[in-house]
């Protein structure tokens, strides 16, 4: 684990050691933060081990390193062994010692990368990720390293590798498809290694590992899968989904446009007794609500709820309505009404709109009409006569809106000092 900045340099080691135990994960972080932490000298035990480790791979290198193969030296410049790796693959070599690799927040060094005779970006070649383990069988732990380091020879070579490799200590080689990867640790029930694997594992799933990962209880398991992924839903999956207890595993099923969901489960979700639910379905372009939805939804004490409401475009509001939406407190609402195309002023309206505290309330109304021959002079006329002091002096300041000579002399001879000062400085002519 490294720090460069503020980002943090991974290695799969680092995500297979976070899976045994998170406590060393976190202690590893403040180390690498440069927090005055003495890590602790590996017993006798761990010792043996690694050279054992170290023994088993380099058995391993003497039996496979013939004809044509390489070693990429480790050195402080990761990213020159990056660019040695892959001018190694792009000339075919059969093997490569030592491959460093990187994908993401992830860097590591290989075990091996072994030329097979599968056509990819490199040409009728590509390459395949074996690792030598002391264990007697390849662990999800292991599955999950080898996927992040296949998914890291992808973006070298424009496709995934078919197999994983893992040589084990009894000298046995086992191999596994990349694609059953996900298996090994679905059947592990390894949580940690399982959320992991959703996010680094590049292969498509099959339908039958979608409904595994689907069916479980854990809800980071669904929203990984669902969130970042590209498949299709069953209908089945989608409407299981989008009712999901948890929102916001619900919520990640109902962004995706696999389906569209079915009248009973819009009326389901916009009648449901969590407040946010509602708010969230009526949010939903996809969807199209009837007259009476949306009725129902202008009623919510809330008033964003409301404001999304007032926002459906594929339903008509009322006179009654939009005259309500124009009384809203929230200005937010009021601006997504004055924008609504069903809008016809009246002088009540005229003068909501002009009156209000916020100016763009009345430019928010004027570019959603750009193009139209809206003759606003009547409405101004009638103001003049009936509207407040408050809004006169707020239909001062708009620049937008034509005051004519004569709309001053009627506010000179029917209003106080200060109206009139206002109106005098916007048509000086008028005020001799």
């Amino acid at each position: 684990m490294r720090i460069f900045g503020t980002e943090v340099i991974l290695s799969p080691s680092d995500l297979m050691r976070f899976q045994g135990c998170a406590h060393a994960t976190a202690l590893d972080l403040r180390l690498a933060r440069g927090e005055a932490l003495v890590p602790a000298e590996d017993d006798a035990s761990a010792a043996l081990l690694q050279k054992k480790g170290h023994a088993h791979e380099q058995a391993h290198l003497q039996a496979v390193a013939v004809g044509d193969w390489v070693e990429i030296e480790r050195t402080s410049d990761f990213a020159e062994a990056v660019a040695k790796t892959k001018a190694a693959m792009e000339a075919g070599v059969g093997l490569i010692y030592q491959g460093a690799l990187a994908t993401g927040p992830f860097q590591g060094w290989s075990d091996f990368l072994e030329r097979v005779e599968a056509p990819s970006d490199l040409g009728a070649w590509s390459y395949e990720v074996a690792d030598t383990k002391l264990a007697r069988h390849a662990s999800p732990k292991h599955a999950v390293q080898l996927a992040v380091y296949s998914r890291a020879v992808a973006e070298f070579q424009g496709r995934l590798p078919e197999h994983i490799h893992v040589v084990l200590g009894s000298g046995e080689r086992e191999t596994l498809p990349l694609t059953d990867v996900i298996d090994v640790v679905l059947g592990a029930g390894n949580r940690t290694a399982i959320v992991h694997l959703i996010q680094t594992y590049a292969p498509p799933y099959t339908p039958e590992q979608i409904d595994r990962i689907l069916a479980s209880d854990d809800p980071d398991h669904h929203i990984w899968l669902v969130r970042n992924r590209d498949f299709r839903l069953t209908r089945a999956q989608y409407e299981r989904g989008v009712m999901h207890p948890n929102e916001k595993v619900s919520f990640w099923y109902r962004v995706r446009d696999d389906h569209t969901p079915s009248p009973q489960m819009i009326e389901e979700a916009l009648t449901s007794p969590d407040r946010h639910t509602r708010y969230l379905w009526l949010m939903q372009s996809r969807i199209r609500l009837t007259p009476a939805q949306v009725a129902r939804a202008l009623e919510e004490p809330d008033e964003s709820t409301r404001r999304a409401a007032y926002a459906r475009k594929e339903v008509m509001l009322t006179p009654v309505q939009l005259d309500a939406c124009l009384r809203e407190a929230d200005y937010l609402t009021r601006e997504v009404c004055v924008k609504r195309p069903e809008l016809t002023l009246t002088q009540e309206r005229f003068e909501n709109i002009v009156g209000h505290s916020n100016r763009n309330l009345f430019r928010g109304y004027l570019d959603a009409r750009k193009g139209q021959n809206i003759d606003l002079a009547p409405y101004v006329r009638q103001a003049m006569l009936t509207a407040s002091d408050e809004t006169l002096l707020r239909m001062a300041k708009l620049k937008e809106l034509t005051i004519t000579a004569d709309d001053v002399r009627t506010v000179r001879d029917t209003r106080g000092r200060q109206v009139q000062a206002a109106y005098c400085r916007r048509v000086p002519e008028a005020c001799p």
